[in-house]
């Protein structure tokens, strides 16, 4: 199941049959085709925001902020026209409560990648990004339980969390509060290395007692220890705990 279908079904959705151009429907009844929502907005990442009404919730895409900065405020009431996709709402207008609206602007010629859909390269470079909170929001309204703060790359964030299905996954949320991969933990590891307190944290909460410092691997780190029963280890410690212990003579 793909990143965006998840954050899809962990929001409720209904798939019914899809309503008449600009037809109001309720939010938890959205089905792909164009139609007209209402709601209050609950959250905001740049151009990106949840819609909520009594039926449920819904992450609404305003385009990219390169091409127009939308000025959406959390707590608004908002009418917006659009089509529903796989990765959430395409607004193409917005209404305010006091009838100015919004036509949303899209780049001519060939859409950008983040519009064409998945792309394993992940997106491009923005000169400004969400802050570190604002991405844990994003992870949170798709449906994930962040289990630790982001972590910074060049072009995204990080997260270490739980899916909508219990499983313990790795997801990427670009600077424009775009969730567009998720990693899943197959017993490899991922592919960040915990911080050198929290790596000690994991291994003296499984029962070790450290004697050496820490070496750090790209994946994780290796530490001497020794076991509740006096024997001495070398433990590789990855984010998600300890996953290979070694005895020493």
């Amino acid at each position: 199941m793909t990143t965006r279908k998840t954050a899809l079904a962990a929001l409720g959705l209904a798939a019914l049959l899809a309503a008449p151009a600009a037809a109001q429907v309720p939010i938890g009844s959205l089905a792909p085709g164009g139609v007209t929502i209402q709601g209050q907005v609950t959250d905001v990442f740049g151009n990106r925001f949840v819609m909520q009404d009594q039926t449920g919730r819904m992450l609404v895409d305003g385009g990219p902020a390169r091409h127009q900065r939308l000025d959406i405020r959390s707590g608004e009431r908002l009418t917006v026209t659009g089509r529903m996709e796989e990765n959430g709402f395409r607004a193409e207008t917005i209404r305010r409560e006091d009838g100015r609206e919004i036509a949303i602007a899209r780049p001519p010629g060939k859409p950008h990648r983040h519009e064409r859909g998945p792309d394993r390269r992940g997106p491009a470079r923005h000169a400004a990004a969400i802050a570190p909170e604002a991405a844990t929001r994003a992870v949170e309204a798709a449906g994930y339980r962040a289990q630790g703060a982001p972590q910074r790359h060049e072009r995204h964030y990080e997260v270490i969390a739980l899916n909508p299905r219990g499983e313990r996954v790795l997801v990427r949320v670009d600077f424009e509060g775009r969730v567009f991969r998720e990693t899943w933990d197959r017993g490899r590891g991922f592919d960040i290395r915990p911080e050198e307190a929290e790596a000690r944290r994991l291994a003296e909460a499984a029962g070790f007692r450290l004697t050496g410092g820490m070496q750090a691997r790209p994946r994780h780190y290796e530490v001497e220890a020794v076991r509740a029963d006096g024997q001495r280890v070398r433990l590789h410690v990855h984010a998600e705990g300890v996953r290979h212990v070694e005895i020493l003579r």
